[in-house]
């Protein structure tokens, strides 16, 4: 009879221990999301797919105010050539190239069209704006640059980048 009780009572801690780590992990995920997506563009000054890419997220911008942007021109910036690269790494993405665009768990290489390349980008933005999604930075912390950027973008003062704050709160979500 006692064996029975302790087994009953091994497969409630164990059950109880499991609910509490999937718990746990949806809790974690949910701080690590950002409240608002924020879109990392590294481009060439002169590069045309690098130019159709920022009209495209001008037009994105005005449909989403809540997403906040940040380009960093590479070509005459070195250390944001590094960033790039750094970040590229930690995405596991192979070629080096711009435009190179960093959204949540997202990477994005190259800019084709508004249709193709603009249409992931805004499912990737949706995505972030319904579930909240990751910092890109947020994979590489120790960059020394990492600080600076997020500092300059606190202040709303960058330096030789460009920041398009959110202009609007995060949407909330609709109940169905």
């Amino acid at each position: 009879m006692n064996r029975k009780i302790f087994t009953k009572k091994c497969v409630l801690v164990y059950t109880l221990a499991i609910l509490c780590l999937i718990l746990a992990t949806f809790t974690l995920n949910q701080a690590l999301a950002s409240d608002r997506p924020i879109l990392y563009l590294f481009w060439g000054k002169g590069c045309p797919h690098c130019e159709e890419e920022q009209e495209f997220l001008k037009l994105l911008r005005q449909r989403y105010p809540e997403l906040e942007m940040r380009w960093f021109e590479v070509w005459d910036h070195p250390e944001f050539a590094e960033l790039a690269d750094t970040l590229r790494k930690a995405y596991h993405e192979k070629i080096a190239s711009v435009p190179l665009t960093f959204l949540g768990d997202q990477v994005m290489l190259g800019f084709q069209s508004f249709e193709t390349t603009g249409a992931q980008i805004e499912t990737q933005v949706k995505a972030c704006l319904q579930k909240g999604c990751v910092d890109a930075l947020d994979k590489i912390p120790s960059q020394p640059s990492v600080k600076k950027i997020r500092d300059e973008a606190a202040r709303n003062k960058p330096d030789g980048w460009e920041l398009y704050p959110a202009v609007s709160p995060p949407r909330k979500q609709e109940k169905s």
